[in-house]
């Protein structure tokens, strides 16, 4: 059965790290593809954000993490 984030996050096979990314902790195949993936969707939007308002994508993808942070701690 594959992982997704919120289960991976839970059972702390993976990581939020303050770049807007995520970061395999416990490493194996499923984790690494979860990382891959959700790391490329990510960079994806982050890009696309990063157009539309005149940002760097590194500064986009820190706003992101914060709001991640908050939403994990809040709910």
């Amino acid at each position: 059965m594959a992982l997704d984030l919120q289960q991976a996050r839970s059972q702390g096979i993976i990581s939020e790290q303050p770049n807007g990314y995520v970061k395999a902790i416990k490493n194996s195949p499923e984790a690494e593809i979860l990382v891959n993936e959700v790391n490329a969707a990510r960079r994806q939007e982050y890009q696309r954000i990063s157009k539309e308002n005149g940002q760097s994508v590194e500064v986009v993808a820190k706003i992101a993490a914060e709001e991640i942070a908050r939403k994990i701690k809040y709910g």
